[in-house]
């Protein structure tokens, strides 16, 4: 006997999301199957670092949107949610869009909760690159690293440059200039 696993859209992840049994995860949808996860305060700490710091560099050049935690899709059954997201001026949804995003943005940061497996982290990166976005960052406060992902040839095997501590992460062709010691990140 098999069981029917519940097959999920991205309304459905909008109403789950905001229910109170769901409040203090990051929700997701991949091929309809509902992805929780908890975050914590490292991961917190580690996102409004990077986030603040892309957003004052965005506003003061006024280059586009950066966001926290809001959903974007481009299936009715894939959702993500990056951490922090920077969508450039020419790609903004209009003001009307107040849920979630049906665009994958320019550049797609996730932070690496405890909850995530580096598989689960790897599927992220391929649907965001095959959907639009230009740039992925994964941040592993563990190991204070950060995975540089671009489009590859082949959409399967990003390309992928690891940064430690020692290391400026750049923002290249998607945020001009923009340029960050890796050590600032982690405090």
């Amino acid at each position: 006997m098999s069981l029917q696993t519940q097959i999920y859209t991205v309304d459905d992840l909008w109403i789950l999301s905001h229910q109170d049994k769901f409040q203090g995860n990051k929700l997701e949808l991949i091929d309809g199957e509902l992805k929780v996860h908890p975050v914590g305060r490292e991961h917190g700490r580690v996102t409004l670092r990077l986030g603040s710091r892309m957003n004052v560099y965005v506003e003061t050049h006024n280059l586009g949107e950066v966001t926290v935690e809001v959903g974007h899709y481009t299936s009715p059954k894939t959702a993500l949610s990056p951490d922090v997201a920077f969508t450039s001026k020419a790609r903004l949804p209009d003001d009307s869009v107040t849920g979630f995003v049906n665009q994958m943005p320019d550049l797609a940061v996730e932070v690496k909760s405890p909850s995530n497996t580096y598989e689960e982290l790897h599927e992220k990166v391929v649907i965001y690159l095959k959907n639009g976005s230009h740039m992925v960052w994964v941040v592993y406060p563990k190991t204070q690293t950060i995975g540089v992902y671009t489009p590859p040839d082949n959409p399967e095997s990003p390309q992928l440059k690891t940064l430690g501590v020692d290391d400026t992460l750049s923002g290249g062709d998607i945020l001009p200039d923009f340029t960050l010691h890796v050590a600032e990140i982690f405090g």
